[in-house]
């Protein structure tokens, strides 16, 4: 905003500038008196100097105002900022938890993609089930409870459902995993077992991520409206955090890799 506004007054100062050269070099080269003794012109040429006069004041002020009326507003939203920073810095949390969820969910079809018999079932529900458990701590987190209560412009039970369909999952491949080993199951149970999850997961994940989106696109919206910067995580700040809720150590992870 300063250089805009410096550029302009610079573009004022040279125009004025090459006006007045140009009024000079035309009044020397000039042979002819421009104003007679006879001709009260004396007072038109001091009007005239006074326009312009006038117009370069009235431009210098303008952008005097115009920088006065964005510092203004620079400073209200810090004002807005600092009063509702506890509300900010929720939304934020709110935009990051939402991005885990959606990655956590997204995963979890996958895992039965390659499954060929009993023995992959099982590996494949073990799989799907832990990121069952990371869904589920990400969900509970607490914070979203009061993002709903002071943030959220909608009042509806979209919480209790992502908890709901997470708990859900997490029970699905609870039984898939017991049932694949246990002795008594046949390979046709499990296998009904796992084609009921497979043709029933990918609907629950989009409509997780569904409402996880609606979640963040809100989140996000609050924080623009404070001019707050929305937080853009890499894929490294992610993945790390992922491990924090798996339990594993990012630091000796990285060591050891």
């Amino acid at each position: 905003m300063k250089r805009r506004d410096g550029l302009i007054l610079w573009i004022v100062v040279i125009t004025l500038a090459l006006v007045a050269a140009m009024t000079a070099i035309f009044l020397f080269a000039n042979e002819n008196e421009l104003c007679k003794k006879s001709e009260p012109c004396v007072q038109q040429w001091v009007s005239a100097l006074s326009g312009w006069a006038g117009a370069c004041t009235t431009i210098i002020t303008l952008l005097f105002i115009r920088r006065q009326i964005v510092d203004a507003q620079r400073f209200h939203r810090q004002v807005l900022e600092a009063e509702h920073r506890p509300q900010i810095e929720m939304g934020r949390k709110v935009v990051r938890i939402c991005r885990h969820a959606k990655i956590s969910a997204s995963v979890l079809p996958h895992y039965f993609k390659n499954v060929t018999d009993v023995g992959t079932i099982a590996n494949a529900a073990l799989e799907a089930k832990r990121s069952c458990d990371i869904l589920t701590r990400i969900v509970e987190y607490k914070v979203l409870d009061r993002y709903m209560v002071t943030i959220a412009t909608e009042d509806d039970d979209r919480l209790s459902e992502i908890r709901m369909q997470a708990d859900t999952l997490q029970s699905s491949c609870q039984n898939l995993i017991a049932m694949s080993a246990s002795p008594a199951g046949t390979e046709g149970v499990v296998l009904d077992a796992m084609s009921t999850i497979i043709s029933v997961l990918p609907l629950t994940v989009d409509r997780l991520c569904d409402i996880l989106e609606d979640v963040e696109a809100e989140a996000q919206k609050f924080l623009e409206t404070f001019d707050a910067q929305v937080p853009v995580f890499t894929v490294g700040e992610l993945t790390r955090d992922m491990l924090d809720l798996m339990g594993v150590d990012s630091v000796a992870t990285k060591g050891a890799a």
